[in-house]
């Protein structure tokens, strides 16, 4: 579990690289914000300018902000790549 304070605002990544094929990148970026507890999509409150991130393009990129001190949330990170694989990882973020 990862952890960060309501005031934090900062940019974080996900590797995909041991999961691509030699040639293929990620084309696009999804990421959700849901509230362990509610169920809640708080992504638009929590989450900004997810993207494809590096070269080539294994990793996937987004600002994490916000939240409510005190919550868990699960965070969805979910990219489709250059030869048409969707792939998603979850994380949980508590915010402090």
């Amino acid at each position: 579990m990862y952890e960060k304070t309501d005031f934090e605002e900062f940019y974080f990544y996900r590797d995909f690289d041991p999961w691509l094929p030699e040639s293929v990148t990620i084309s696009s970026v999804t990421v959700k914000s849901i509230n362990k507890e509610t169920g809640t999509d708080e992504s638009a409150s929590m989450i900004s300018d997810a993207a494809p991130y590096g070269t080539p393009a294994n990793k996937a990129r987004w600002k994490i902000k916000a939240g409510t001190s005190g919550k868990t949330y699960t965070v969805k990170v979910q990219i489709t790549c250059s030869d048409g694989q969707k792939l998603e990882s979850r994380m949980e973020w508590k915010v402090l």
